[in-house]
């Protein structure tokens, strides 16, 4: 099996679990239902970190936005302690997750053991944040530690 054969398995696997998850609930954006089309071994265009807990610059996660969409690191650390703000799809994401120990306690938060891919910041970032997010104000470049949402401004 080649990597894009592997490539393309896992986003039809992604895709089954996002329908099954009820990421296709009226509201939600196309964008955010599908998965991002990543090869695992494409390059990253940029990359970005944000903290899992206020106030913290241990507990880190790893974002790396790739063509159309964004990919979510392994051993990135989420939010242990979500509010009610997380939207009910990623919430059930997230339930999902922990069930196939792909989030694992550690350190007070929970470790990502995989890379997740998106088609939207949205979820990702609120993934992290255990609370509501566009991402646009919570994700920095790791570069030159710019806002995500002044990356996208420029041309």
């Amino acid at each position: 099996m080649t990597m894009s054969d592997v490539a393309k398995v896992r986003e039809e696997i992604a895709a089954l679990i996002a329908l099954e998850l009820g990421f296709g609930d009226p509201g939600q954006s196309a964008a955010a239902v599908q998965p991002a089309s990543v090869a695992p071994h494409q390059a990253p265009a940029q990359s970005f970190f944000t903290s899992a807990q206020p106030r913290s610059d241990g507990h880190k996660a790893y974002l790396d936005i790739i063509g159309d969409g964004c990919v979510l690191r392994a051993d990135s650390l989420i939010n242990a302690n979500p509010t009610d703000s997380l939207p009910t799809n990623v919430r059930k994401l997230r339930a999902q997750l922990v069930e196939e120990n792909a989030l694992v306690p550690q350190d007070g938060c929970l470790r990502l053991t995989k890379d997740l891919a998106f088609t939207s910041l949205s979820p990702a970032s609120a993934l992290v944040k255990g609370r509501s997010s566009t991402g646009h104000g919570d994700w920095v470049r790791t570069t030159d530690r710019k806002r995500l949402g002044e990356v996208l401004l420029e041309p």
